[in-house]
């Protein structure tokens, strides 16, 4: 009996997948438990159909992010932030701010698949004047891009 597999069963299959299985296994186990429904002729198009878009959808953000990757890549961010006399500095950038910045500058460029999960740094607050050199990770597992950017903090004036 086919069954489309609403969650993942071990040994069996992952979420969304069709799947072969003895019909008393299906009927005493995976439709009462709510893991499977019955494959009809529908959910196996409509499965298919769903899987297509996915994979449609996954060349396009990968396009999108190799196109982004390429033009932030040495672009230089500025920052402002407040200080007082002598430049002593009273708060700091935080990622989220870098974060921001990014998703401005890919938006301004016609890219607008990217979101604030698909930039990924691991720095601490920036808490001095001056030029920094960063990496970040555009995008998420295999089609991520590691670029480097510059980052120029100025005081508020």
């Amino acid at each position: 009996m086919k069954v489309l597999l609403l969650s993942e069963v071990p040994k069996i299959g992952h979420k969304g997948e069709i799947v072969e299985v003895s019909e008393g296994y299906a009927k005493n186990f995976l439709l009462r438990k709510n893991l499977a429904k019955i494959a009809s002729s529908q959910i196996i198009i409509e499965n298919k159909q769903k899987k297509e878009k996915e994979i449609r959808i996954f060349e396009e953000k990968k396009k999108e992010i190799s196109d982004i990757a390429k033009k932030i890549s040495g672009q230089k961010f500025q920052f402002e932030i407040k200080t007082g006399e002598n430049n002593q500095i009273f708060s700091s950038i935080h990622d989220s701010h870098i974060k921001e910045k990014i998703l401005d500058f890919a938006k301004s460029n016609g890219l607008k698949n990217i979101d604030e999960n698909d930039i990924g740094l691991d720095i601490k607050p920036i808490k001095e004047l001056g030029n920094k050199k960063i990496f970040i990770k555009i995008g998420r597992g295999e089609i991520g891009k590691n670029i480097q950017i510059e980052i120029e903090v100025l005081p508020k004036k």
